[in-house]
Order: structure tokens, then C-alpha cells, then sequence
């Protein structure tokens, strides 16, 4: 039975055409069918989530990845995989835990060690977050929009600034 909430085969169909990373898209399809029981059937991850898993490469041991407001996605199963050491933050007040995930969607908080090991989990504010340790790469998809404002004018230095290993290529940063 297909889940309510996964992608349309015609939206995938139409998405492998756009995206620049079609194999990658299909890779995160097969993960998120095994993992989650969905691709989400909003056509922008299609395209968003491919293009993160191409940007990172295929070869990840031994890199700490943060992904930034995970809520249910494929992408840090398709990291571990690759080898990446891959904490999730989310803050979502809806816990997503074990069966049925008939009804879930890709809002709310995955402890996604319940389902992969390999990824940690931690549920608090992304402003409040303190790792003890860094990050090669810390990502956010689609989630700066659901941030308070409130939040998103606080005068402070980005996350990347404070908990990476090393800065983003001036090309890249989202704060000048």
C-alpha cells in the first residue's frame, strides 16, 4: 500500500527530469521507503534534498554532520550509509515514534537512532543547541521560514560560526 504522503510516481517522474542529481533522488526515494515509509510529496524536497546529498560527495567516513530542523526526512539515513557521523536537531513538539507511520508526514521530531544507530538525535532549539563537539557540516532545509521571527533577529553569530570546523566558503554563507 503506498503511503498518503509519499511522492506522486508522476511528480517523481516529472522531478527525475529536473533535478541535476536523478540518482541521487532515487537513492533517497529507496531510503525513504525503507526507513520512514515515504518520500514527501512536497516536489521541492525532490529537488532539494538531491541536491544536498551531491553537494556533501559520496564519500563522507569520518565527518560530523548536523542537519538544522530535520523532522522526517531520508537525507541522514542516506548520509550514515555514506559514512558520516550524523546528529539531527529538531525542536517539533509532535514525537514521530515507532509503528503505525501510517499517518505520519515529515513534520515533527525523529529520534532517528530508533531506526539507524549510526544517527543521533537531539530535540531543543537550534539557538539553545550545545554540542559537545564540532561539525563539518552542519545543513537546513526549508526551515528558516518556520523559525520565529523573534528568533531569526537575534543578534548572533550563525550556527556554522559557532559550531563548525571550519567556516563556509564565503559563497555559501547565509549571514554576510
Amino acid at each position: 500500500m503506498t503511503h498518503h504522503r509519499d511522492i506522486r510516481t508522476e511528480d517523481l517522474e516529472a522531478m527525475l527530469q529536473l533535478t541535476r542529481h536523478p540518482e541521487d533522488l532515487r537513492l533517497l526515494v529507496a531510503h525513504a521507503n525503507r526507513t520512514i515509509g515515504f518520500f514527501p510529496a512536497h516536489n521541492p524536497r525532490a529537488l532539494e534534498h538531491p541536491w544536498v546529498l551531491a553537494s556533501l560527495g559520496a564519500e563522507l567516513c569520518g565527518l560530523r554532520i548536523l542537519d538544522v530542523g530535520a523532522g522526517v526526512n531520508p537525507l541522514p539515513f542516506a548520509l550514515a550509509e555514506r559514512g558520516a557521523t550524523v546528529t539531527t536537531l529538531d525542536n517539533h513538539p509532535l514525537t514521530r515514534t515507532g509503528q503505525p507511520r501510517a499517518e505520519w508526514n515529515e513534520w515533527g521530531y525523529l529520534d532517528y537512532s530508533s531506526i539507524d544507530a549510526r544517527i543521533s538525535s537531539e530535540r531543543c532549539p537550534y539557538e539553545q543547541f550545545k554540542p559537545d563537539t564540532l561539525f563539518d557540516c552542519i545543513y537546513s532545509v526549508s526551515v528558516i521560514e518556520h523559525v520565529p521571527a523573534t528568533v531569526r533577529r537575534l543578534d548572533r553569530q550563525p550556527l556554522a560560526a559557532t559550531h563548525s570546523r571550519r567556516p563556509a566558503p564565503a559563497d555559501r554563507r547565509p549571514y554576510s
